[in-house]
């Protein structure tokens, strides 16, 4: 083995190596991420169901109350993240249906507030924007079609929908 292959070999290993530690930093944070939202929900009683079990159509504007609508407006199967984190953007990483998501829009009197990306596998995981009165659980989804590269919709999504106090 010369000197190339040696250097070659080396940096090689130094980066599996790495790769693997960075790899179990970020599953440690996002299962640190859930635990924190999960206990910050249940030290919350402010947080009561309003709606248990609600199924509403992909991209129909539902009223919450007289005041309060949303819409879902993106449906992803293997949803993750996109970067920058906190850029509100997420995406698949495939086309299975493994960690399915949907992204949903607030609207206050008609006008845009705010959204909220809730994830199938990850319940009660929210995070809390200004004046925002509704927190949305992801329970089902019916016909998952794919319409384009990354692309995707479904008919129905079955929520829950809690009332922040």
């Amino acid at each position: 083995m010369d000197n190339k292959q040696l250097i070659t070999f080396i940096a090689v290993a130094v980066f599996v190596v790495l790769g693997f530690f960075a790899l179990r930093n970020n599953e440690t944070v996002a299962e640190n991420m859930h635990m924190d939202m999960q206990a910050h929900q249940h030290e919350n009683p402010q947080i009561t169901t309003k709606v248990e079990h609600e199924i509403i159509s992909f991209g129909e504007l539902y009223s919450i109350d007289d005041n309060w609508q949303l819409k879902v407006i993106q449906f992803e199967p293997d949803a993750r993240l996109s970067e920058p984190m906190g850029s509100g953007k997420v995406e698949s990483s495939s086309d299975m249906e493994r960690n399915p998501a949907i992204k949903i829009e607030f609207y206050k009197d008609g006008k845009y507030e705010h959204y909220q990306i809730c994830f199938q596998t990850m319940p009660g995981m929210h995070s809390k924007k200004t004046d925002q009165k509704y927190f949305v659980d992801l329970l089902g989804y019916e016909n998952m079609k794919k319409i384009d590269i990354n692309t995707y919709t479904v008919n129905n999504v079955s929520i829950k929908i809690s009332e922040v106090k």
